[in-house]
């Protein structure tokens, strides 16, 4: 199977960056994550199955999916690093061979998070009414206060 530059075959336990020759025999860890993510291609696999596996094997700890997937985004390298996705809380996601494309001059850019963008405004008009308070208000002050009846 295909992913990003690199092609795994299952077969051979091996991972083979076709841009450079390199291959790589994967560790059971590596092994067990990619080949259930290939399985659930498109899905969100759960890090409990990518712990336990096909259940031939002793279950892996948290960290060692953790490390396994982190290893094989490391060898993907980074222009197809996002194949595998984390979905927090959830797991792990195996996306459809797509690249992560570089930014061109005079593409648009990508738009602050909402919270951002709202927590930003929010910022700058406190910062406008502190500036009319400090600024404005002492003028008021000049006129005569009108006696109470």
């Amino acid at each position: 199977m295909q992913l990003g530059h690199c092609r795994f075959d299952i077969e051979k336990e091996e991972l083979t960056n076709l841009d450079n020759g390199n291959t790589w025999h994967l560790p059971r860890a590596e092994l067990q994550v990619l080949t259930l993510l290939i399985d659930y291609q498109g899905k969100v696999v759960a890090k409990p199955l990518l712990k336990a596996g096909d259940g031939k094997q002793p279950p892996l700890s948290d960290s060692s999916v953790t490390r396994a997937v982190f290893t094989l985004r490391s060898f993907l390298g980074p222009q197809y690093e996002s194949l595998i996705e984390t979905v927090k809380g959830q797991g792990y996601l195996l996306r459809h061979h797509r690249s992560r494309k570089a930014t061109q001059p005079g593409s648009p850019r990508k738009r602050l998070p909402f919270k951002l963008t709202a927590i930003l405004t929010f910022c700058l008009v406190l910062a406008l009414s502190c500036g009319w308070i400090f600024y404005a208000a002492p003028g008021l002050s000049k006129s005569k206060p009108t006696p109470l009846q």
